[in-house]
């Protein structure tokens, strides 16, 4: 039996395919960010279900979210590291800043972001392409693994760009909602790769 389908988790995984039913409703229907969303609230369901299945119920978020893509299938595993929907995402230009990053280094919006920070705040980004192209053909579930951290982060930066509604900008007159939007659209295809992955399994094991 997958872990998805243990009985003392059905209310999380219940919350989660539910709200993964309302981000698939409203997918062209809704603003982008407002879907992204939706699919991390799902996550968020089953990383702390994954969590307290595995007897560390205070785990944070963002290694939980690793633990949680490093349970998928090697299946589902390679088809999200080497779909088009991440290559998309990881290819998105300029690179998505981590907004925390800025917020700690005291900038303000609506000034020039200096080279050095843009570096550093953009790190999760990079950080993930150079797994992925490091990865490109070789084999072993250490490599996997490896790529699968670098994506958890890097997603983790976006859920928590758009959750706390602070401005990333690019130029000086760089309107948030713009870019939110870009990223979350790009971003969708890969969390629902991911949510559909966990949802067949436990489909499964209902059967």
């Amino acid at each position: 039996m997958a872990w998805v389908n243990e009985p003392e988790l059905a209310g999380d995984i219940s919350e989660a395919l539910s709200h993964a039913s309302e981000a698939d409703r409203l997918v062209g229907n809704d603003a982008w960010t407002s879907v992204c969303e939706l699919y991390f609230k799902a996550l968020n369901r089953f990383w702390n279900a994954l969590a307290a299945h595995q007897g560390e119920p205070g785990r944070a978020d963002t290694p939980s979210f690793v633990v949680l893509l490093q349970s998928l299938s090697t299946q589902d595993q390679r088809a999200l590291l080497t779909g088009e929907e991440l290559s998309s995402l990881v290819g998105l230009t300029p690179e998505v800043m981590d907004h925390s990053v800025l917020k700690a280094r005291g900038y303000r919006p609506g000034h020039q972001i200096a080279a050095a920070l843009f570096k550093e705040a953009t790190e999760r980004h990079r950080s993930l392409r150079r797994a992925l192209a490091e990865t490109t053909g070789r084999e072993g579930s250490e490599n996997l693994n490896r790529v699968l951290k670098r994506l958890a982060e890097f997603l983790f930066v976006i859920r928590s760009n758009i959750a706390h509604g602070e401005k990333i900008p690019y130029t000086p007159d760089f309107e948030k909602a713009k870019r939110d939007e870009e990223v979350s659209r790009l971003a969708v295809p890969v969390l629902q790769l991911i949510v559909r992955a966990l949802h067949t399994r436990a489909d499964a094991g209902a059967r």
